[in-house]
């Protein structure tokens, strides 16, 4: 775990960048930009990324600080071996909805 702080407009993730790891908003706000101009914000307790590390791939979109903002950010362990110490059907579960998730 590692916390990162931006500025407004410095990147904290590039579209196609290898997802191995994921993000907690911890102050501040981040900006999903999109290449069709729909953009998203992430604000403080949101996390991103975590759809991307689970499916193993690279992140879709760019996310920009629109404020000064301090990110956590956690290492796909964090989230895999969890998962590993839960059922078969939790797991299953868990892997159908984020299954239904946009990946970012």
């Amino acid at each position: 775990m590692e916390q990162v702080h931006l500025y407004k407009g410095e990147v904290a993730v590039m579209a196609g960048t290898e997802a191995d790891h994921f993000f907690l908003v911890r102050h501040g706000r981040l900006t999903r930009v999109d290449i069709n101009d729909k953009d998203s914000d992430y604000a403080e307790n949101e996390m991103l990324g975590i759809t991307n590390v689970l499916r193993r791939q690279a992140y879709r979109h760019t996310y920009v600080a629109s404020l000064t903002t301090t990110l956590v950010k956690l290492d796909q362990s964090v989230i895999t071996s969890r998962l590993a110490e839960q059922s078969k059907s939790f797991q299953a579960l868990f892997g159908n909805i984020v299954g239904q998730l946009d990946g970012g």
